[in-house]
């Protein structure tokens, strides 16, 4: 009541229960007192009737809205993809969607959650496919050439998937994920110093992503750059302490170092925090 709310000159300590362990509280800066605290989470027929929105909202944008067949085909698709309670009808919903665009393949949208799809069915030769209908019918559009980059990079087509990076990156030069993606892709080609270069825009465009980080601390350590590589390991850390691989490359260059007692700190840490 408002005689027990505290007011600014107060801590949290004042209203809440006693002190506990700090491991258990999934807090973005640590505490020293036990508030567990979880996301509001929708009851079930709310968040089934926002996820019907969400999914009728898309589907306006299909080329041809009056054919009720494609329609709910892509629903099929996206639901499969959304709920992981849908996720065996996936293949089904693939074939269901793959079949309505024979009869009307001028759909852009309808190839992109085609792909989508067949991404996250880890069928990427059909997703590569997917996305080059796609590409064809509406070539100055980016927001799928990430899944797409990334399909080519998994079959191993890299130079395919700098194409349409660069593509993208043409179309939005601020689209600090296609820089993150082109730099990880031009690492594995052992393109190191071009990567770095990529590397440190995305780094730019997103300051707070610690898998940016993290790659480029690893396309650092394969130039033979140690300090370099620390640092990255250290800021990717910094960001997601709750990452245990930069802590596992961090425990590893300790142990080369002769440091054990740092190594143990870290492998310990990166334990703690998930085990």
């Amino acid at each position: 009541d408002e005689a027990h709310r505290p007011d600014n000159t107060k801590q949290c300590y004042t209203c809440h229960m006693a002190k506990g362990p700090t491991t258990d509280v999934p807090h973005v800066q640590f505490t020293d007192h036990w508030i567990q605290r979880t996301p509001t989470r929708l009851s079930p027929k709310v968040e089934q009737a926002d996820k019907k929105k969400r999914l009728e909202t898309l589907l306006e944008n299909v080329s041809d809205p009056s054919s009720a067949a494609l329609r709910r085909a892509m629903a099929g698709v996206l639901s499969s993809i959304r709920g992981t309670r849908h996720r065996k009808h996936l293949p089904e919903a693939l074939k269901s969607l793959a079949r309505a665009l024979n009869s009307r393949p001028r759909s852009p949208m309808g190839w992109k959650v085609l792909g989508r799809g067949y991404f996250a069915a880890q069928d990427y030769s059909r997703a590569v496919a997917a996305y080059g209908r796609l590409e064809a019918l509406a070539p100055n559009r980016v927001s799928f050439r990430e899944y797409q980059a990334q399909a080519l990079a998994r079959l191993g087509r890299l130079k395919d998937a700098d194409r349409t990076l660069r593509r993208s990156l043409n179309i939005a030069p601020s689209n600090g994920v296609a820089w993150g993606l082109l730099a990880t892709s031009l690492s594995r080609q052992k393109r190191y110093q071009e990567a770095e270069t990529a590397f440190i825009k995305a780094s730019s465009l997103l300051p707070d992503d610690s898998t940016v980080e993290f790659n480029r601390g690893m396309n650092a350590a394969a130039m033979g750059d140690r300090p370099r590589a620390v640092q990255a390991w250290k800021r990717a850390l910094q960001l997601d302490p709750f990452n245990p691989e930069p802590s596992i490359q961090l425990t590893r260059v300790a142990a080369q170092n002769g440091r054990w007692a740092q190594a143990r700190a870290f492998l310990e840490a990166s334990y703690h925090l998930n085990p």
